[in-house]
């Protein structure tokens, strides 16, 4: 067993225990620090020990709450939980990730579990409804009595949203533009224009109700559609704000997405403990590992983390960083003939690739996997754009990247130079598509 052990539990329970298993263990010190010093029950203790035995860990999660996991030398891993068996709801993970934590044992505790699909991009309602499967089965009382006030407050704000009062008005707009930027000739984003079912259609339409508004969105939008609600600027006083504000993102067939609410009726909605504490977790994925996004999209990635880099950074850091912040993966896209770099890929969502359809766009992807395995990481957009200059600029040393000079210097020149016709190879035959398009 590891040297260090993280437990979910009171720091009076955990000290109990502690004292009374010191003489038989040789637990040498006990070490309490609050996730985003918050002052809830479940915090996070690091428990340093010689010569403890695994009972005392089998013993002391016998009386846990279902929430213990716990972090080794180098390595962060979720312990697989002895004491009882529960159903795990299917988490909003990719299935290479869920079979991935399947064969190593390891258990989310259910606060773990709730953080998970409260953050995750399901439709609201079905988050709402895992955190009330959640709240119905665990025995962490601070876990239940979290996701109640959090299910309480939502219920008011959706009602607040959908009453009708003549102090506010709706605005109805589509929001069917491609969520995926794309680059015009500048190389400066732009977004796909709005569409109505109707031409012809203005951008956004007012209405006095939210049922109106919700009925017209769900006729006449071709896609999703998106409902605000504000204040009339006459209608201000001590009960209505100008900072009074909801907006809620609508499927085609009018079933909710998500919503953010505010109104001083209710009140800044509280942030519980669960919903933005990350938690540790351990990565299957390494420094070149070709992946793509389970839950859409036919985009492949390279990641630009080494395991055990990105597990220190959520040992190092995680108890400054919030849930979001904390579970994001360095990768760069391969798309349309170009190779972008993103610091914000999620990792519950990702799952790794072993073969494509594509087989040209495959044979660059290995390539570039090759590249950045031996030499552990190099910035494969400069080299991209090194090779989308002609043969002439390539050989003036000034338009020579960094990238280029370590791919070098690491004896892969071979590597870079397969690389370097397979891509533009790619990159010519994605512009011949695009400009048919």
């Amino acid at each position: 067993m590891p040297e260090g052990f993280l437990f979910r539990h009171s720091a009076c329970a955990l000290s109990r225990h502690c004292e009374r298993s010191a003489a038989k263990t040789g637990c040498a010190s006990i070490n309490a620090h609050r996730f985003m010093n918050t002052e809830r029950s479940g915090a996070i203790f690091t428990v340093n020990r010689r010569r403890t035995k695994d009972c005392f860990v089998t013993s002391h999660l016998s009386c846990d709450d279902g929430g213990a996991f716990f972090s080794g030398d180098g390595n962060i891993n979720l312990h697989k939980l002895k004491q009882k068996e529960v159903p795990v709801i299917d988490l909003p993970i990719s299935e290479y990730m869920r079979n991935y934590y399947k064969e190593h044992g390891f258990v989310f505790p259910d606060f773990a579990q709730a953080a998970i699909f409260w953050n995750s991009k399901l439709p609201l309602p079905e988050r709402l409804n895992a955190l009330r499967e959640i709240a119905d089965k665990t025995d962490d009382e601070t876990l239940k009595a979290e996701i109640r006030s959090l299910l309480d407050t939502e219920a008011k704000y959706e009602e607040w949203f959908k009453e009708d009062d003549s102090r506010y008005y709706y605005i109805l707009e589509p929001t069917d533009f491609d969520d995926k930027r794309e680059f015009d000739k500048r190389n400066e984003y732009r977004w796909l224009e709005r569409r109505w079912a109707d031409e012809g259609v203005q951008d956004f339409k007012i209405f006095s109700d939210f049922n109106s508004a919700f009925a017209f969105g769900s006729e006449r939008c071709s896609g999703t559609f998106k409902i605000k609600k504000e204040p009339f600027t006459d209608k201000v006083d001590d009960c209505v704000t100008e900072e009074d504000y909801g907006e809620s993102t609508y499927q085609e067939d009018g079933s909710l997405l998500d919503w953010f609410c505010y109104t001083k009726k209710i009140g800044i909605p509280e942030l519980h403990g669960f919903e933005y504490n990350p938690i540790p977790i351990q990565s299957p994925f390494d420094l070149g590992d070709i992946v793509c996004n389970e839950d859409g999209g036919s985009c492949l990635s390279i990641i630009w983390e080494e395991r055990e880099r990105w597990e220190k950074h959520q040992r190092d850091d995680t108890p400054y960083n919030s849930f979001t912040e904390s579970h994001l993966m360095n990768v760069f896209d391969f798309s349309k003939g170009s190779i972008r770099y993103w610091d914000d890929a999620p990792i519950f969502p990702l799952k790794k690739v072993e073969q494509w359809d594509d087989e040209l766009e495959w044979e660059v992807l290995k390539a570039a996997s090759e590249i950045m395995k031996k030499t552990g990481g190099v910035h494969l957009d400069d080299v991209a754009r090194f090779y989308n200059l002609s043969e002439k600029e390539r050989l003036d040393e000034k338009n020579v990247p960094y990238s280029v000079d370590i791919i070098e210097e690491c004896g892969c020149r071979a590597e870079l130079d397969k690389f370097g016709k397979l891509y533009c190879k790619w990159r010519d035959r994605e512009k011949k598509k695009e400009a048919k398009l």
